[in-house]
């Protein structure tokens, strides 16, 4: 069974991992890449490709291990895939970080899976916001695990007074699916329209994704307007049946609220009820209401003595008594 671990223990981890060294990458080794660009034969693509990463190149060690991946000019090998894709991954490639997690890891580690895959989001790669969308429809728990990792990062981008287009997509995919904040999308909209304006080409593309056209109505969002709403994040692995219980705790804890109003009713309507015995007043009527009333909070005894001690007041009022 997996250690369960809190929200605070999660977010550290992920915080050390991401302060992690990115290897340097070899751009002039990505000469091999384009050369692949202008031949059609797969064998002698691949050898370039393999030629490219073994110099250095991250970028041929990325399009290397989608190949492997997928069976594509080669034999669909995931073991030489996750060795290139890592390779590319830890040289800062977005789009490698998110195949590598939602691709390799995901189903055989779960935590490094989603480390790789909340490090592409914050980099700003469109496809793992997707990527990570699947996930949590497929399974609601995921949502509190990357919103542990997300939410320092979230808070940071908010209280900035300009940000880049890159934090303004990240941001806009955060309010788009509630992530760390409550849904609302025409701050994503507004975000997004920012980020185009910044010349951000991932915030032009979602925006052309959804038919919406960057016009001047959109104005800019400040740092104020922003904020984080306190997600509480449940601890992985908590069952469905803890969750329900902790719930009626929430319930409990409300109505031991109301039953201290009722009580406080009660005894107002027993002082009430005594002092219109000692002076023969008709204020035991409103004494009376109070009583029942404190019934709805049900406080017991006091209710029902207060009730009685005015039923008296009223009956002597009355002559009966």
């Amino acid at each position: 069974m997996a250690e369960q671990r809190s929200m605070e223990q999660i977010q550290e981890a992920f915080q050390e991992f991401m302060r992690r060294g990115e290897r340097a990458t070899n751009e002039a080794a990505d000469e091999y890449w384009f050369k692949t660009q202008e031949i059609k034969d797969v064998a002698e693509i691949v050898r370039l490709l393999a030629k490219g990463m073994q110099e250095g190149s991250a970028l041929c060690a990325r399009v290397l291990g989608e190949r492997y991946m997928s069976g594509d000019g080669v034999a669909k090998d995931l073991d030489q895939a996750e060795k290139c894709l890592r390779m590319a991954s830890e040289c800062g490639i977005p789009g490698a970080m998110c195949f590598l997690g939602n691709n390799i890891y995901y189903d055989k580690d779960r935590d490094l899976a989603l480390d790789w895959m909340c490090k592409a989001a914050i980099k700003g790669d469109i496809s793992v916001f997707y990527a990570l969308s699947n996930r949590m429809e497929q399974d609601p728990e995921v949502k509190g695990q990357i919103e542990a990792r997300l939410s320092p990062y979230f808070q940071e981008y908010c209280d900035k007074e300009e940000r880049s287009g890159r934090e303004d997509m990240f941001l806009g995919w955060c309010y788009m699916l509630s992530l760390c904040c409550k849904e609302n999308v025409m701050f994503s909209v507004r975000l997004w329209v920012e980020g185009h304006r910044k010349g951000d080409l991932n915030c032009s593309a979602l925006l052309r994704m959804n038919e919406i056209e960057a016009s001047d109505n959109y104005e800019p969002l400040s740092s104020g307007e922003l904020c984080v709403f306190n997600v509480q994040i449940p601890e992985r692995g908590q069952s469905q049946e803890e969750e329900e219980k902790e719930g009626n705790e929430v319930e409990v804890q409300g109505t031991s609220k109301e039953e201290g109003g009722g009580s406080l009713k009660a005894i107002l309507s027993i002082v009430i009820g005594l002092f219109s015995i000692g002076q023969m007043q008709g204020l035991s009527l409103v004494g009376l209401i109070l009583g029942i009333w404190a019934m709805k909070g049900k406080p017991g005894v006091l209710s029902v003595i207060g009730i009685v001690v005015n039923v008296i007041s009223l009956l002597g009022l009355a002559g009966i008594l």
